[in-house]
């Protein structure tokens, strides 16, 4: 017996043994017994058909493939795992055709996935391209499914799409360029892998990616490889990425990003490298580069003063949280349309680099130094509307704030008389004091020049008994900040408790919430506002009061 008629027969047999096992079931109906013979008719004859039209011995150019019906009564139709939704429209199975040879193991696989019988990360593959076979063929499937035929023909490319394919496994330690060689073989490629737009690994073993290791995916917008174990990517892994808009790489072990480890992302407008081990990076040349993640590095981050040559279009740039220590006057030099710039938590020893960027809308300098009001009011601000800082010693703001909506100062122990003067457009202050006592030290001639508040709040996680009433003393003051007729004024006084930390808080306002404020109110771009919303934390409870509160309305 040929190879071939040996094919045909093994899948013949396979057939026959599952329609007479149905067959022989007592609770199936004479229409069910009717509906799997004529199955079963047509697929023996169409494998016939095919064996006729494969000619020669020496190879097959149609392959053809039984997926029996072991779907139980009472499992769920749908695959939580895979995200896919399967339903047989008979008791018997389904006969699908490809023009490749599939591995028997993997399409096992296959029939076990859409029977629910088993998890692909529960399966050990012999390979990555073995498991990516298996997701992909899943992911097709889902789509032939829905057309309730009883022959699924695959081998008809122009009939395949993908456009989003998600990756995740934790057993593979690197991704070949060899790996995704199979795609044009099973997908509408026409060369290439066009459809594809959005690729993602998780919780993967991946440490290296390969030159060339995504070759023919050069329509690809969104590809992301996080929480795996990735340690370095060659220089040109990224060639034919021509269209790729957004690269997330968070939670890896990355050490340095060179500019030419880059080559092919001419076009790349958002890089997330959060929560990595980075040492060394350098952006040149990035002319597209829009928003940067940089932020909870692991380790103390060197950026030189090329480190963002050349990236003229980056507007979004998070460092906060990466032990950086110093930053080169002239780092900015090319990238003076920066709005929003985190460095939250850092421990910068200057601020110089500020000079060049009049465009700021957002700047977080809350960091671990000493603070320089001087440099600040040296400072042109045209366009700063969220202005956030750490110092113990509230001074005087200048006039060149004289546009700031929002003012957020952490780690306050005292205060000069007149420091809000100049900030004319003022509707938001927060006041994060060292503890209770701080409170007492406030009076008129600190909150002079303020016309236009909307939100007032003064937190401190140091207190005592007496606290409560403290805060409650200052109460008038708070109120007299803001227009005496407003319908919507609300004063309160609460112990909060964010899960992370007990505080004592005052919160006066004529605004629903400061998720409102900086929603509704705030004035600075739609990317600016996404980016604040992304990194601030919003405490629920400072917009609903809830039953143990302790409080009091005005």
């Amino acid at each position: 017996m040929t190879n071939k008629t040996k094919f045909f027969a093994n899948i013949i047999n396979e057939i026959d043994i599952k329609a007479e096992r149905v067959l022989a079931e007592l609770n199936v109906s004479q229409e069910e017994k009717s509906k799997v013979n004529s199955s079963r008719n047509l697929f023996i004859s169409t494998l016939k058909q095919i064996k006729l039209e494969n000619k020669t011995d020496s190879g097959l150019n149609m392959f053809c493939y039984f997926i029996p019906n072991e779907m139980k009564e009472h499992m769920s139709e749908i695959s939580m795992e895979t995200k896919c939704y399967f339903k047989f429209d008979n008791k018997l199975g389904k006969l699908v055709l490809f023009n490749q040879f599939i591995k028997p193991e993997v399409f096992d696989d296959v029939c076990d996935v859409i029977n629910e019988n088993v998890k692909l990360n529960d399966r050990d593959f012999h390979s990555f391209q073995d498991y990516a076979k298996c997701v992909v063929m899943v992911k097709i499937l889902d789509e032939k499914f829905k057309e309730s035929t009883p022959i699924i023909d695959m081998s008809d490319l122009t009939q395949n799409s993908l456009t989003t394919l998600n990756i995740s496994s934790h057993k593979f330690n690197d991704i070949l360029s060899e790996d995704f060689e199979f795609l044009p073989y099973f997908i509408n490629f026409f060369s290439n892998f066009k459809n594809l737009i959005d690729l993602e690994f998780r919780e993967s073993k991946i440490e290296i990616l390969t030159s060339n290791c995504f070759l023919g995916l050069s329509n690809l917008r969104i590809l992301s490889i996080s929480n795996a174990r990735l340690k370095h990517f060659d220089k040109d892994a990224f060639v034919d990425l021509k269209n790729l808009k957004k690269l997330s790489l968070p939670h890896n072990f990355l050490c340095e990003i060179k500019s030419e480890m880059l080559n092919g992302l001419e076009n790349l407008e958002e890089l997330n490298l959060s929560e990595n081990e980075l040492r060394k990076i350098n952006f040149k040349g990035m002319k597209n580069l829009k928003n940067l993640d940089l932020s909870n590095n692991k380790w103390k981050i060197n950026v030189d003063s090329n480190c963002f040559e050349n990236c003229s279009q980056i507007r979004i740039l998070c460092l906060q949280n990466s032990l950086i220590g110093t930053l080169p006057p002239n780092v900015f030099n090319d990238s003076k349309y920066l709005s929003y710039l985190n460095l939250k938590g850092n421990t910068l020893d200057n601020f110089d680099f500020l000079i060049h960027l009049n465009y700021l809308e957002f700047l977080n300098i809350s960091c671990k130094t000493n603070f320089s009001y001087k440099l600040l009011n040296d400072i042109i601000f045209k366009s700063l509307k969220y202005l956030v800082i750490e110092t113990e010693r509230v001074g005087v703001f200048g006039e060149n704030l004289n546009n700031l909506q929002a003012l957020e100062i952490n780690g306050v122990s005292n205060f000069e008389g007149g420091s809000l003067k100049n900030l004319k457009s003022l509707e938001f202050l927060a006041l994060n004091i060292q503890n209770d006592s701080i409170i007492e030290q406030l009076d008129e001639t600190f909150f002079i020049g303020l016309n236009n508040l909307k939100y007032l709040a003064i937190k401190t996680w140091s207190f005592g008994h007496s606290s409560i009433e403290k805060f409650r003393n200052k109460e008038n003051l708070f109120l007299s900040l803001f227009v005496k007729s407003s319908e919507n004024l609300k004063s309160q006084t609460f112990y909060d408790d964010d899960d992370v930390s007990y505080s004592l808080v005052t919160e006066i306002k004529t605004i629903e919430s400061e998720i409102f404020f900086v929603e509704k109110i705030l004035h600075v771009s739609k990317d600016v506002r996404d980016e604040i919303f992304k990194f601030k934390t919003f405490n629920p409870r400072m917009d609903k009061i809830l039953d143990d509160f302790v409080f009091l309305n005005r």
